[in-house]
């Protein structure tokens, strides 16, 4: 990557607390509260340009070169666009592919992107209910999938190679019909196979009227554990769930810890629009929404929160969010829970990790026009985590 630049005056100018010593007050936190602010030691800086502008991005997938080369590319899903973003190592631009529209090289709204190892762009139509995939190189459509409504998700699918066959491709689902958290997605045969439980909280959403909350907060990640085994996590709810790709099994593995963020308040989630809120204050802030989850290198799971704030006047949502990770360790059954992240107050920040480094694409209004920053966050080694930080007893069973 290329060095810091700029960027530590303007995380001093945003951010005055993460350029001194841990330990800072914030202005949407308890001042009475301390904690620790990750800084970032690297970035680079996106030239958008003219010719790309990152006006409502859902993710991005950055794509490692050579062993300490850096990288060689980064893409960005953008709904603004309704395109998928091509960027180069340097942040330069590099092509757009997709266009507005409906017709079948096009998006009418791009959600989550992942490349392929055979050497493909993919990207799911949340509008058009459709999973596309195109030459990375040269924008080629190659191949479309429909589907009905029900997959969703944030995070790279996880990859099942087969013998003779095309690999399947795993999504998080969150499917209230049928009662199921994960997708099998077959390209070559155009099929879909549901699996997988939910959590007790999202199998009980449709009985008590609050599909508004698995409809709108129900934002899903998946990490692979170790082969065959998955975790899902969904947004509205701590509550994470271990499956087995081949017995179909699945089980209860935890809930994340909330030391310092918000966390979610299950019972006003699950009361829904029908009944009085009052008591609630604004529905986006009766949770803590997960916004993205990944395996370390060492074994253990790192999950974004943003904690959701509506600041707007009367008949007026106006949104903004505060920024936090958490890094759960399944075999000592520890937590290093609610790091801030100091990017900006967007709802739909963007994470990715690589190794054991958490990346942001910090977007930011330093005069009249946008900046869009790549940031690199060193995570705490296992050992490492500060002391108001560390928890203990999060797995559901001492023997994971």
């Amino acid at each position: 990557m290329k060095p810091l630049r700029s960027l530590a005056i303007a995380l001093c100018a945003f951010f005055p607390a993460s350029c001194g010593e841990p330990g800072i007050e914030t202005e949407r936190g308890d001042p009475d509260r301390d904690w620790q602010v990750l800084s970032a030691v690297d970035s680079i800086w996106i030239n958008e340009g003219e010719d790309a502008y990152i006006g409502d991005p859902f993710n991005m997938v950055l794509v490692q070169g050579a062993r300490g080369a850096g990288f060689e590319e980064i893409w960005v899903s953008d709904i603004f666009s309704k395109s998928l973003l091509h960027f180069d190592g340097d942040g330069e631009f590099v092509k757009r592919v997709g266009s507005p529209g409906p017709g079948p090289e096009e998006f009418s709204q791009p959600y989550l992107m992942f490349r392929t190892d055979d050497g493909q762009v993919a990207a799911n139509d949340a509008r058009q209910y459709s999973l596309k995939w195109f030459d990375a190189e040269t924008g080629a459509l190659n191949a479309t999938l429909r589907y009905d409504i029900g997959m969703i998700g944030q995070s790279v699918p996880v990859t099942r190679e087969r013998e003779s066959e095309p690999p399947l491709y795993v999504f998080p689902l969150l499917d209230t019909e049928t009662q199921t958290s994960l997708a099998a997605v077959d390209p070559e045969r155009g099929t879909i196979e549901r699996f997988g439980e939910l959590t007790e909280r999202h199998r009980e959403a449709p009985a008590r009227n609050a599909i508004w909350f698995t409809a709108f907060f129900g934002v899903g990640a998946l990490v692979e554990l170790e082969s065959e085994t998955v975790l899902t996590v969904f947004g509205g709810d701590e509550t994470l769930l271990v499956h087995d790709l081949e017995e179909r099994t699945s089980r209860e593995l935890g809930a994340v810890p909330v030391r310092f963020r918000r966390g979610v308040d299950g019972d006003c989630v699950l009361r829904g629009h029908h009944e009085d809120l009052s008591d609630c204050g604004s529905p986006f802030e009766a949770y803590s929404s997960m916004w993205g989850a990944w395996a370390l290198n060492d074994g253990r799971v790192v999950i974004a929160h943003l904690d959701t704030v509506d600041v707007g006047g009367p008949g007026r949502t106006l949104l903004q969010a505060q920024s936090f990770v958490t890094i759960l360790d399944p075999s000592t059954d520890e937590a290093c829970v609610d790091l801030e992240v100091p990017v900006g107050e967007e709802v739909r920040a963007i994470f990715t990790v690589q190794d054991n480094d958490l990346y942001a694409l910090d977007r930011r209004l330093p005069g009249t026009h946008t900046e869009s920053w790549l940031l690199r966050f060193e995570l705490p080694a296992r050992g490492d985590c500060p002391a108001e930080h560390r928890v203990e007893g999060w797995l559901a069973d001492a023997d994971p």
